[in-house]
């Protein structure tokens, strides 16, 4: 199945949404199941800023049911968001898990 990169773009001030809606958007990436390939916040630098947004890989049919499936997400929902951009994206190399930092 092919796979999508997810760029979710915080919308400023979504603190309170984020908040009010957290264990509704964790029970859906969990729901996702391997669909959900990888998930994290992004950041500017890890310098103790807080997150800007996240990025997700996912796999999905094609662009539009990953775009159907970013856009369904309880923090989108819940006007978290400021953007949400969905690419086609290939998987060429896959280190083992204890390689990541």
């Amino acid at each position: 199945m092919p796979h999508f990169v997810v760029e979710y773009f915080d919308r400023p001030g979504s603190a309170e949404a984020r908040a009010a809606n957290r264990p509704a958007h964790i029970a859906y990436r969990v729901e996702l199941g391997k669909r959900l390939v990888l998930a994290g916040p992004l950041f500017e630098d890890f310098d103790g800023s807080p997150a800007k947004g996240s990025m997700v890989i996912l796999e999905a049919a094609d662009k539009a049911e990953a775009t159907r499936i970013a856009h369904a997400d309880p923090y989108a929902q819940a006007g978290a968001f400021a953007e949400i951009r969905v690419f086609a994206h290939r998987i060429l190399v896959l280190n083992p898990p204890e390689a990541a930092t």
